[in-house]
């Protein structure tokens, strides 16, 4: 049972707006506490996944994580690139072509053109090998076809971020 609120509240517990972001659907959720930034550009050993389809992006966060890597979500390219921005540096990027906001070939068009970023790695992650072009920001990390192969993603992992 729950004790009554106390004298003059209305009960309401109310968080402070900095303490909250969105549970990627656009409702508040409670932010979790922000990781450890890195200093003069080095990288963390730590995946970045860019792709807009919540599952996928969450069963890979989740798989790299149980491996012991940090991995950090992000829903399309424009939100890719604030997280660079705020100081994350990702040993390794996997990127989805086709997102709202800003598509995989828009991100990799930026990601090359700011110096801080144009050297880490991007695989690209397409539910089709058949593109006529494909980013030229991949710095060697490769291409995955959906669905993803695991066992080749977690090789690739270890490779960037071991």
């Amino acid at each position: 049972m729950t004790p009554p609120p106390p004298a003059g509240s209305d009960g309401l517990f109310v968080l402070p707006s900095a303490w909250l972001g969105d549970d990627g659907e656009g409702r508040p959720s409670v932010k979790p506490p922000s990781p450890p930034r890195t200093t003069s550009g080095e990288a963390e050993r730590c995946v970045m996944i860019v792709e807009d389809e919540r599952d996928a992006r969450d069963a890979m966060v989740e798989l790299i994580e149980q491996e012991g890597f940090s991995a950090i979500g992000a829903r399309h390219g424009r939100e890719a690139l604030d997280l660079l921005e705020s100081g994350r540096r990702p040993s390794l990027i996997l990127l989805d072509l086709k997102m709202p906001v800003m598509d995989g070939w828009g991100f990799c068009e930026a990601l090359g053109a700011d110096e801080r970023f144009a050297s880490i790695p991007v695989a690209i992650l397409t539910a089709s090998a058949i593109y006529d072009s494909l980013p030229h920001r991949r710095n060697g990390a490769g291409l995955f076809t959906k669905p993803v192969d695991f066992q080749r993603l977690l090789s690739l992992v270890r490779r960037f971020c071991g």
